[in-house]
């Protein structure tokens, strides 16, 4: 891959990193691309919310289950996985919340 291009990647990676600054950037970049090429449903995504130290997490998980209707897990002390068919905009507003530190990820074509 040329050098050109590398910065050029690197560049749209830094500016998503400073706009959705708890989210990791290759998660926004692949959930925008499904968003884009399947219009018609949001893509399928496993986040992983990570929580601050000392976070209630059974708290966060029945407020987000409320509120977004998700599949949840608890992973570990201080972290959640949420599972469903959602679009950049849930994701950040899932990041939101001022007791997450980061939320990373993956994301595939939303299943029918």
């Amino acid at each position: 891959m040329s050098q050109e291009i590398e910065s050029m990647y690197d560049y749209v990676l830094e500016n998503i990193s400073s706009k959705l600054q708890k989210i990791d950037p290759g998660l926004a970049m692949r959930v925008m691309e499904y968003e884009r090429k399947f219009n018609d449903v949001a893509p399928a995504v496993n986040l992983h919310v990570h929580y601050k130290a000392g976070t209630d997490s059974e708290k966060k998980l029945d407020q987000l289950r409320s509120r977004y209707g998700y599949c949840m897990a608890r992973e570990g002390k201080s972290s959640l996985l949420v599972q469903g068919n959602m679009n950049l905009k849930t994701i950040e507003a899932i990041s939101n919340d001022p007791e997450v530190e980061t939320v990373t990820g993956s994301a595939s074509i939303a299943s029918y």
